[in-house]
């Protein structure tokens, strides 16, 4: 997750080429500045909800659960801070956050670290 300054078709493209592999399949919204990442070499499909609830959108059901869970953990933890001056902070924390579901294994070790420093 990196953070744009803007959703305007220069800001995406830029994002794109950083981010993206060529040839990458992204889906969006319609959002017209998701046309930037075509200059990406990207294939752009853009899926538009028109009168639907966005939950009735399969293709988009997982990304309403990330960012129903990153409001959460934002509203939560981070109401009384600056978001302007730590924004970048938080994001990169739930992106680790999100990140290590796809390394349970290592979790028992994560947790006795951190239990071991919490105690120190």
């Amino acid at each position: 997750m990196i953070p744009v300054p803007g959703f305007t078709r220069t800001a995406l493209t830029d994002w794109a080429k950083v981010a993206l592999v060529p040839g990458s399949r992204v889906l969006s919204d319609g959002l017209a500045g998701f046309t930037g990442v075509t200059a990406a070499e990207c294939d752009h499909q853009a899926i538009i909800i028109g009168p639907r609830q966005p939950n009735q959108v399969p293709e988009f059901g997982w990304l309403n659960t990330l960012l129903g869970n990153l409001k959460t953990s934002f509203s939560g933890a981070y109401h009384a801070f600056k978001f302007a001056k730590y924004g970048t902070r938080y994001l990169a924390a739930f992106a680790d956050r999100c990140n290590q579901r796809f390394h349970l294994d290592t979790l028992p070790n994560r947790l006795l670290v951190a239990v071991t420093a919490i105690g120190s």
